[in-house]
């Protein structure tokens, strides 16, 4: 029986699921908008970087992804947190392109 799925696909999944909702729940930064989305979450092989692709309705692009990269070590941390993985990548946040 082959697997279906990678790992690294697996981990990507879980972790689009969990900073979506750390984001909307945990994020009390005003500047923010209220209508972020984690578009996709590409996960290096070593696990140890983590590529995530946001897109922001109807806001400055530019400052969200500057807040969020601001916040990069209190998501990872929330993320680390949430979940059973020994070490959590280093998160990179990104503007998906349109």
């Amino acid at each position: 029986m082959s697997k279906d799925f990678k790992r690294t696909d697996r981990v990507a999944e879980m972790m689009q699921r969990k900073l979506s909702q750390i984001i909307q729940q945990e994020i009390k930064d005003p500047r923010l908008p209220a209508f972020i989305t984690i578009s996709a979450v590409k996960v290096s092989a070593d696990l140890g970087h983590a590529k995530v692709y946001f897109t922001v309705f109807n806001d400055d692009v530019k400052e969200t992804a500057a807040i969020l990269n601001a916040a990069a070590s209190y998501l990872r941390s929330a993320l680390a947190r949430s979940v059973k993985l020994r070490t959590v990548p280093q998160l990179h946040l990104y503007m998906m392109s349109q």
